[in-house]
């Protein structure tokens, strides 16, 4: 078992979940490990902190989805100024009720994934949405 066994394994539960379904669709992607470079829509991204090997082994994904900020254009004097620092708070609040629903307490073949936590981080012209899953699994690939 690796952490991209964990990864791999979280990206198909979410390729077929409520949070991808059709009426619900991101602009952007589902990633593993990384976002596109310049990427200006919203993408799921899944990556992990280290796995660690025993009879149980665990490791913490991330879930993060980007959202990008609001542009707020407006004259100032003669020249036009742009401000993309606030967070489309409505998208985010959208998004994380689909991922509550997409990432409660998972069992898939043996494997147990369980949100300990999420939080709002700013990320340029973007906000993202992260959710720390605890992954569980006694298997062994």
């Amino acid at each position: 078992m690796t952490t991209l066994d964990a990864v791999e394994t979280m990206y198909y539960h979410l390729k077929g979940s409520l949070l991808l379904s059709a009426e619900n669709k991101i602009t952007g992607g589902l990633y593993k490990l990384q976002r596109p470079l310049n990427s200006k829509k919203e993408d799921i991204v899944i990556n992990a902190l280290p796995l660690v090997k025993g009879a149980v082994s665990r490791c913490i994904l991330n879930v993060n989805i980007y959202v990008p900020n609001l542009d707020f254009s407006h004259l100032h004097g003669s020249w036009m100024q742009q401000d993309r620092t606030q967070p489309d708070t409505k998208r985010l609040a959208d998004l994380a009720w689909l991922a509550n629903r997409s990432l409660p307490e998972i069992w898939i073949n043996g494997h147990t994934f369980q949100v300990v936590q999420d939080t709002i981080f700013p990320d340029g012209d973007h906000h993202y949405l992260n959710f720390r899953i605890e992954f569980i699994t006694t298997r062994d690939f």
